[in-house]
C-alpha cells in the first residue's frame, strides 16, 4: 500500500479527524519533495559538488563506501530542512544534551535490528 493510499484509507476511516489527516498529507508532499531534492542533489553532486560557498568540493581520496556516508549526513540534511527550514546554529538548543537523546535512540534501534536479525 502507497502512502496516498493509506492516507486514503485513514482519511475514510477516521473522517473526524480531518486536520490531522490535512496535517499529514502536508507530511507526505514534504517527505516526497525532500526526496525530489535528494534526487537533483544527487544529480547535482555527481555533475560538480560544490559546497555552500560555491566552491567546489573536493571528494577526493574517499572511498565509495564513504562517499556514500558523507551523501547520506547530506540527505539527513536536506531532508531537515525541508521540514523545518534553515539550520540555526545559534537557536538556544542545548546540542549536547539533544546529541547524547539522539545517541541513546540510535543504541536502542541498533538492539532492535541486531534482535531482529538474532531471530531470523
Amino acid at each position: 500500500m502507497s502512502i496516498e493510499e493509506a492516507v486514503s484509507y485513514h482519511e475514510r476511516v477516521l473522517g473526524k479527524h480531518a486536520g490531522e489527516i490535512d496535517e499529514l498529507r502536508e507530511a507526505v508532499r514534504s517527505l516526497e519533495q525532500a526526496r525530489e531534492i535528494n534526487k537533483r542533489a544527487d544529480q547535482l553532486a555527481d555533475e560538480n559538488p560544490l559546497t555552500p560557498s560555491g566552491q567546489y568540493l573536493a571528494v577526493t581520496g574517499l572511498t565509495d563506501t564513504e562517499k556514500r556516508l558523507v551523501m547520506m549526513v547530506r540527505d539527513r540534511l536536506i531532508w531537515g530542512h525541508s521540514l523545518y527550514g534553515d539550520f540555526d546554529l545559534y537557536s538556544g538548543r542545548d546540542w549536547s544534551t539533544e546529541a547524547a537523546e539522539e545517541l541513546a535512540d540510535a543504541l536502542v534501534y541498533t538492539a532492535a535490528r541486531a534482535l531482529q536479525i538474532e531471530e531470523a
